[in-house]
């Protein structure tokens, strides 16, 4: 990939004027432009003559969600050679996770995409999907276009709260194939789910067009990793320099993830967007952190980067401390951007605390 391309995607910007959705306050908006970021892969430069045209995972959730067409201009792609990429691949993870995948290798296309779903997971409030895109209407050469996803499990909704590239864009002759996470609202799915996943809303050059729906249907299963994930509960509470109340309610860990719920409690006030961060080590001296996964005005998901931190696995704690900073950050950052923030932005909000964790 050229570096122009990349220059052109790190300078992208979203337009939230178009976005409906309520609930998206400004930290959400900014970690959604910073994960979107952070998953192009500066390192891929493979060549190729062809241009190259951007299709990336959807870093925008539950917009646009309504009546689901059936998937007239949808064919299945015979013949057509498209790369499989593993989740594990993406999410940096060497263990076996064929026990928690679904394998769907099935490619569809209308006139102008081909879209090929790889395999997904369903880590209680995420859904993780692979997938390989492949542009044909030769129109969208040269422009980068952004795939929303509509997600609905047993035939309803899933109001997807946000979504986010991970790990970055591997581009080869098959297209681009990414992995992308929707994040859902806090609530668990048990035993088979049927799946259905339309792409059809999208955006070129930042314009908004609906294409002809491109739909997935299957079935999977959320209970094999559900009782492989460790859940415990907390009971911590930090108090932001406006007056509102952080409490830290749920801690989860299984072979995909490991994140802290929390909720807010505003006290009465008006919400005073806030960036939150737990620093600490586990009991055997590794350093990690619990960054800003997901969120709204009331709860939000912290979560532990796995590709630059890893908790041993003999570890049997946990001790983190709460950081956090206000916005609109008053200095000298510009753009108050997520990426632009480094520890000595921080302030420390509550005393260490510990977590059991075997």
């Amino acid at each position: 990939m050229s570096k122009n391309i990349y220059d052109m995607l790190n300078d992208y910007n979203i337009n939230f004027d178009e976005l409906k959705e309520e609930g998206f306050n400004d930290i959400e908006k900014k970690k959604i432009k910073y994960n979107f970021k952070k998953s192009i892969n500066k390192e891929n430069k493979k060549s190729n003559k062809r241009k190259k045209t951007i299709i990336a995972a959807t870093f925008i959730g539950a917009l646009f969600i309504g009546f689901i067409g059936t998937d007239v201009g949808a064919t299945v792609v015979y013949g057509i050679k498209m790369a499989s990429y593993e989740i594990a691949t993406f999410l940096g993870i060497k263990k076996d996770l064929s026990s928690y995948k679904t394998v769907v290798n099935k490619t569809l296309s209308n006139y102008e995409l081909e879209i090929k779903l790889n395999e997904i997971i369903l880590d209680n409030d995420e859904l993780i999907i692979s997938s390989t895109f492949k542009p044909k209407d030769e129109k969208l050469e040269g422009k980068s276009i952004f795939l929303i996803p509509e997600v609905f499990v047993n035939g309803s909704s899933l109001g997807v709260t946000m979504a986010g590239g991970l790990g970055g864009i591997i581009i080869d002759d098959s297209g681009y194939s990414t992995a992308m996470e929707c994040s859902f609202k806090e609530e668990e799915y048990n035993g088979d789910l049927d799946i259905k996943i339309t792409y059809r809303d999208m955006f070129i050059n930042q314009e908004f067009k609906r294409t002809e729906p491109i739909t997935f249907e299957f079935t999977t299963s959320s209970e094999e990793l559900a009782n492989n994930t460790k859940k415990i509960e907390l009971n911590n509470t930090f108090t932001l320099a406006s007056g509102e109340e952080i409490k830290l309610n749920k801690y989860t860990s299984n072979v995909i993830s490991e994140k802290i719920y929390y909720s807010i409690d505003r006290k009465g006030k008006d919400e005073t967007p806030y960036y939150l961060k737990l620093k600490g080590q586990d009991n055997e001296g590794n350093k990690i952190a619990f960054t800003l996964s997901k969120g709204t005005s009331n709860w939000g998901v912290l979560k532990l980067d796995n590709k630059e931190y890893k908790i041993s696995e003999t570890a049997t704690s946990i001790t983190l401390a709460p950081y956090a900073i206000q916005f609109p950050i008053e200095n000298n950052k510009s753009d108050n951007n997520i990426e632009q923030i480094n520890d000595n932005d921080l302030t420390q909000i509550g005393e260490e605390f510990s977590i059991q964790i075997n």
